[in-house]
């Protein structure tokens, strides 16, 4: 998850009751992964930052005429040289998250992720944000009208992802 403007300890008490149930749930759910919290708004796409601080958490393009800044997150490895043969988004709005709604989100969520795999991108939402936050919003591509949680991808693809040596 990422964020920008809380501090760690911040972050870390914002996400506490989610850890905490999971936690009570034993080995029903892997949260590995799940316990860093940082502002990763500050240098989130510096490259040439992470390459002299030799981040693994980028993987560089190695051939000899790639521009410096070719590079692309280890986590989307799989997603280089593929073709999306379907693509669809859809703002996910606060009110599914209302109580009487909650239990049929999560439903609609689990029977659709028995098709296909759903990514949701809460970082993009705006629901809940301090106004300040929907004032700088105004000075992006997000819309500040748009009063969603998260944003839901599904896509669809084939071919041979690029593995870098």
């Amino acid at each position: 998850m990422s964020s920008q403007g809380l501090s760690p300890g911040d972050a870390r008490i914002v996400w506490q009751p989610l850890m905490a149930w999971l936690d009570a749930q034993g080995s029903a759910f892997s949260t590995t992964g799940l316990r860093t919290y940082a502002d990763f708004a500050e240098g989130y796409w510096d490259v040439e930052g992470m390459r002299q601080a030799n981040s693994r958490s980028i993987r560089f393009d190695t051939r000899p005429d790639a521009p410096r800044l070719h590079a692309w997150w280890d986590s989307n490895e799989d997603e280089v040289g593929i073709f999306l043969s379907g693509y669809d988004s859809l703002w996910l709005p606060k009110s599914l998250l209302e109580k009487d709604a909650c239990a049929k989100l999560a439903d609609a969520l689990f029977a659709a992720s028995r098709q296909m795999a759903i990514r949701l991108h809460f970082n993009k939402g705006l629901a809940g944000v301090p106004d300040e936050a929907i004032a700088r919003a105004r000075g992006t591509a997000t819309n500040p009208k748009v009063n969603a949680f998260c944003l839901a991808i599904i896509a669809t693809a084939a071919g041979l992802a690029i593995r870098a040596c």
